[in-house]
C-alpha cells in the first residue's frame, strides 16, 4: 500500500537513524562552528526532505521521529553563525566605468549605497591611500556584511573637509 517492501522499509528507518545520529552530533557545536559546516547541514537537510517525502512517514511512528527530526532541525538551523565572505571589484576606468569610490558603493550589487564608499575604503586602506584616487586594475575586497551608520562614517573623512 506504501510502495514498499520489509527491505524498503529497513533502509527507511535506518536512514531516520542515521539522521537522528547526524542530527545530535551537529547539535552540539557552536553556532561557528554549524555555519562552518554548511556542507553537512544541507546534506542533512536534504536527508528529511527526502524522509518527509516518502510515503512511509505515513506510518505514525516514523511520522512522529521524522517531525522531531525535522523540528530539531529547524531549531538548529535557526542558531547557525554564517560566516560573511568578502567579494572583489575590479576598478575599471573613469571614460568607461566612472568608477570612482562614491559610484562603486552605489552599485546595486554592491552596497546600492553611494554614502558607504568609506566602508570600501576602510577594507582597502593599503592599497588606497588617498581615497579620491584610485586607478584602474585594481582589485578591491568588497566587504559582505551589512552597511551601518558607522560605516559610512568610519572614516571621518567626510567631516575634515567641511571647514
Amino acid at each position: 500500500m506504501l510502495g514498499s517492501d520489509r527491505n524498503g522499509y529497513n533502509a527507511y528507518r535506518e536512514q531516520i537513524g542515521r539522521d537522528e545520529h547526524e542530527l545530535a552530533s551537529l547539535q552540539q557545536l557552536t553556532p561557528q562552528q554549524l555555519g562552518a559546516s554548511k556542507d553537512k547541514v544541507d546534506a542533512l537537510e536534504a536527508d528529511i526532505r527526502a524522509l518527509r517525502g516518502n510515503k512511509l512517514v505515513l506510518i505514525p511512528d516514523d511520522m512522529r521521529r521524522v517531525q522531531s527530526l525535522s523540528n530539531g532541525f529547524i531549531q538548529m538551523k535557526k542558531s547557525m553563525v554564517i560566516p560573511v565572505t568578502n567579494s572583489t571589484y575590479t576598478v575599471g576606468t573613469w571614460r568607461k566605468d566612472r568608477d570612482c569610490l562614491w559610484n562603486i558603493a552605489k552599485k546595486p550589487d554592491i552596497y546600492n549605497d553611494p554614502y558607504a564608499w568609506p566602508k570600501i575604503w576602510h577594507m582597502n586602506k593599503e592599497l588606497i591611500h588617498n581615497p579620491d584616487i584610485i586607478q584602474p586594475g585594481w582589485v578591491l575586497t568588497i566587504s559582505k556584511s551589512p552597511v551601518t551608520e558607522e560605516d559610512k562614517d568610519m572614516t571621518g573623512y567626510r567631516h575634515r573637509h567641511t571647514n
